[in-house]
Order: structure tokens, then C-alpha cells, then sequence
């Protein structure tokens, strides 16, 4: 992949994992942490240090300057929901965290890549499309319905009885992570539709419950919080992004489901798209029936209110 320097803004357990992530699979260079609070990220940086002895991959602090100056740049810095807060407030100051941010990364260098993985990620991920100058598909967002449409993808090979690696199912948790939308009326496995398997058919209640639970909630419920599955998705979005052998069109690039723009819908919402080191490129075409259409539109309805409601003024930026 050549010289590549990530820089991971937050240095708490999701940031941390990533880096480790990163540093196990061999995939950049150097990994730069940045995070206000220096005697957390000073040891994170020792730990980690340890962990790159062996391997040709340099792990340091950074500052916000040199984060700005990386290829790809990872929040995944956020401000936790309290007990009985609302949404919107809790919406509104992580906007504000991530106003913080943005004013000390500008300028930003203009070939990076901004992943955001933190939340409500559809809010910040618009926020910083609007604030940073980068081009839409330069900034994109890694979400919960990331993580649903790999459990949804298991769950349907598991329970049709597939029994190789290579059977791959086809289906896509899209919208918001309010609102999730599974892409069932066109999912597949093996060329399959899932209507037709009776094992799937019947059972589709069961899905969009693995899918809405938010098993997310149910692991920070046991140990706190669901960051290593959120950190291994983070660190393949962040390949995908330096890979040097996107250009070859006779190996079609990876597919993720990210949070991006839409302009169908003028919303940013979680959907498939082709992942280069051009940045996230044209969205997967999807099938929908009629019910799933008109979800995501109300998915979009809603991301839409929450982040007007919640956006911060744009005289608080300062470059």
C-alpha cells in the first residue's frame, strides 16, 4: 500500500481497537492517535507500542495538524447518551464535540478521506460533509446498519443450511439506525431468492428482530460497550479506502454499507456503495418493494428533521 497514515481522532476503547485492528492486519504504515485528553492517549500510545513491536507499522500521538495531513481520517470521538436524555440533546452535543474537532483539524489536506464512526452517525457524517470542503463521497459514515447487514447476510446463510464459505447471501440493512430497512424483497443466497426458501420465508419476523434489537445496546448493557465489532468494520472500511489495486476494473470493488449522501432522497442515510481510494463511488442499485421504499423515505424524513433541528451555527467554525 505504500507510505499510508491513518489518523484515528479518539482515543478511547473503539479508537484503540482500531488501531490494534489496523496494526494486526498489516494495513498501514503508520497510525497517528489524537485525543484532548493526554494522559489517556499517552498511555494507549505505550500499549500500542508494544503491540507494533515486530511489524514495520509506527504508532504515535499526533496532533490535530497532523491528523489533517493523513490519508484517512477516523472519528470515532463521540459524548455517550445520558439516562433520560432526549435524542435531540444528546444529538446536539455530539454536533458540538464534533464542531470541536472540526476546528482543529481545518484545513484539512484535500486528498484525505473523513470516516465517521461515531453517532448518530447519519447527523455528524451530514455535518461534516457541509464544514470540512471535501468532496460528499470523501466523508462517509460507519454505522450500526453496517454491522446489521453482516449479521442479517449470517443469519440468512445460517439458518437456509448453508454449509461452505463461499455461499454468500445477498441483503442489505439500509436507512437510518433509527429507522432500519431490510432490503428483503430483493435478498438472495445463492441466487436464491429467500421467498422462495422456506426456512427464510417463515421466518422473517426473526430477522427483523436480529436487525432492530440493536444488539449493540445488549452488549454495552454486559461489558460497557460493542467496540471490537465496530473497530474490525472500521479497520476494512479503512483498507478499502488505501487500497492501490481499486483501479483494476477486472476486480470490482468492494461493496459497504455506508452512511452517504443521497441525493434521491436529500438525506444522509446508511446505503451500498462501491468503496475505492477515490472515495465512496456509485451507489449499489437496489430492489425495493413498495413498503421498503416508503421506509426509507421516512428514514430520511426523520434524519432530516433531527439534524436540522440539531445543527450547529455555522459561525462556530472557524478555518
Amino acid at each position: 500500500m505504500g507510505h499510508s497514515k491513518v489518523a484515528i481522532i479518539g482515543a478511547g476503547s473503539i479508537g484503540t481497537a482500531l488501531a490494534y485492528a489496523l496494526l494486526m492486519r498489516a494495513s498501514v504504515t503508520e497510525i497517528l492517535l489524537v485525543d484532548i485528553s493526554t494522559s489517556i492517549l499517552q498511555g494507549q500510545v505505550l500499549d500500542l507500542e508494544d503491540a507494533a513491536l515486530g511489524t514495520n507499522t509506527i504508532v504515535r500521538a499526533g496532533t490535530f495538524n497532523e491528523a489533517s495531513q493523513s490519508d484517512v481520517i477516523v472519528i470515532t470521538a463521540d459524548a455517550p447518551m445520558n439516562p433520560q436524555e432526549s435524542e435531540l440533546k444528546w444529538t446536539k452535543r455530539n454536533q458540538q464535540l464534533m464542531s470541536s474537532i472540526l476546528s482543529a483539524l481545518l484545513p484539512i489536506q484535500p486528498r484525505a478521506m473523513i470516516v465517521v464512526g461515531s453517532d448518530p452517525v447519519d447527523v455528524l457524517t451530514w455535518q461534516l460533509q457541509e464544514k470540512t470542503g471535501l468532496p460528499r463521497h470523501c466523508v462517509f459514515g460507519v454505522g450500526g446498519n453496517t454491522r446489521s447487514t453482516a449479521r442479517a447476510r449470517a443469519w440468512i446463510a445460517e439458518t437456509s443450511g448453508a454449509r461452505h464459505r463461499e455461499d454468500k447471501a445477498s441483503v442489505y440493512v439500509v436507512g437510518s439506525g433509527q429507522h432500519p430497512v431490510v432490503t428483503w424483497h430483493s435478498a438472495h443466497i445463492n441466487n436464491r431468492s429467500v421467498n422462495t426458501i422456506p426456512e427464510l420465508a417463515d421466518h422473517r419476523a426473526t430477522l427483523e428482530r436480529i436487525v432492530n434489537s440493536d444488539r449493540g445496546n445488549e452488549i454495552a448493557r454486559l461489558k460497557g460497550g460493542a467496540w471490537f465489532g465496530q473497530a474490525a468494520m472500521l479497520s476494512r472500511v479503512v483498507e478499502a479506502c488505501l487500497a492501490k489495486n481499486n483501479d483494476d476494473h477486472h476486480s470490482p470493488p468492494p461493496v459497504f454499507v455506508l452512511s452517504v449522501y443521497v441525493d434521491s432522497l436529500n438525506a444522509c442515510l446508511s446505503m451500498p456503495v462501491y468503496l475505492t481510494n477515490q472515495g465512496a463511488q456509485e451507489h449499489v442499485q437496489l430492489n425495493l418493494s413498495h413498503e421498503e421504499e416508503q421506509a426509507l423515505k421516512e428514514a430520511a424524513i426523520e434524519t432530516t428533521r433531527l439534524y436540522e433541528t440539531s445543527t450547529i451555527p455555522s459561525t462556530e467554525y472557524q478555518q
